[in-house]
């Protein structure tokens, strides 16, 4: 499921919108063969474009422990960029992963 949402603040208030990915999972028949980074690509290009100075920044939570995923968004260019403690409860932490996007210029 991917929801576009609110401005990821808890790291920069200023960066327009964010779609944040909420699940990704390929039948265990399938994996291991680049499906998941084809649902990636392809959820990038179903992204519209912006027209203004609102860059569109693409942000992920990972728990720590699933090493698969956290390789996946770095195989598809995204940044580690912080941990947000207890995200998943108490002692339970989320890897944030964050992709910025490139915003056309506004058409004349």
């Amino acid at each position: 499921m991917v929801q576009r949402g609110r401005p990821f603040s808890d790291f920069d208030s200023a960066r327009g919108q964010e779609v944040n990915i909420q699940s990704i999972a390929v039948d265990p028949a399938y994996q291991k063969q680049g499906v998941a980074a084809e649902l990636m690509q392809a959820l990038e290009e179903a992204l519209p474009l912006k027209w203004n100075e609102e860059p569109l920044v693409v942000t992920a939570e990972v728990m720590p422990g699933n090493k698969a995923s956290g390789k996946l968004f770095l195989k598809c260019s995204f940044a580690q960029v912080a941990t947000k403690e207890d995200f998943y409860g108490p002692g339970a932490h989320a890897e944030c992963f964050e992709k910025p996007l490139p915003f056309a210029p506004k058409p004349a």
